[in-house]
């Protein structure tokens, strides 16, 4: 056991590896107001991690984190309503600056990312605005992709939306040995939907 690092308030620990042995931790620290603070933590093959690198201060509600089979990286974050991505490709030194992806609003977002070999990058929510007074907005299953080389993310696609009385559940990503993605997500009903090789 290896204590990486030490905040209060720490939420949504997110854990990815590739079949190298690169591993990527990430994480958010929780501060109650706008200044949560967004890390991560990056072990390459047969090194020790790094310490606790801060990424982003925001008002954060979740995190995830990808590693490439080249050992490019990206986190997502939900910005209360908002995707925000930072991404580093694999021979770089830093991550890149902060990128808003646009979407339907995102709001309470579990996130899921991945890269394929070939540095193309992906991020799926499933999102769903939930008051304190206990009333929900429309669902929403989005999905969003970076071409290979490309400075920026597409507008998220929208795979479906649901009725605000249907609270919206779980969502998947995984992407395959031709750099195409598949999403599966669903409530009432499951569904999937898959890129070709070109995304």
């Amino acid at each position: 056991r290896r204590t990486i690092g030490v905040r209060a308030g720490i939420r949504s620990v997110q854990l990815a590896a590739n079949a190298n042995g690169d591993i990527a931790l990430a994480w958010f620290e929780d501060r109650g107001v706008r200044n949560d603070r967004v890390y991560i933590a990056f072990r390459p093959r047969g090194k020790p991690f790094t310490p606790p690198i801060l990424q982003a201060t925001d008002r954060v509600r979740s995190v995830s984190i990808a590693v490439s089979p080249r050992a490019a990286l990206l986190l997502a974050y939900d910005a209360r309503g908002i995707v925000k991505t930072r991404f580093k490709p694999a021979r770089a030194p830093f991550f890149r600056r902060v990128e808003t992806i646009a979407s339907e609003p995102t709001f309470f977002a579990r996130l899921r990312t991945a890269v394929a070999g070939n540095g193309r990058a992906y991020v799926a929510w499933a999102a769903q605005l939930l008051t304190e007074g206990g009333d929900s907005g429309e669902g929403f299953y989005q999905v969003a992709v970076r071409p290979a080389g490309a400075s920026r993310f597409r507008p998220a696609q929208l795979l479906e939306r649901r009725p605000a009385n249907e609270f919206v559940s779980g969502l998947d990503l995984v992407v395959d040995e031709s750099n195409g993605a598949t999403v599966a997500w669903g409530a009432s009903t499951v569904r999937a939907a898959t890129t070709d090789a070109r995304a």
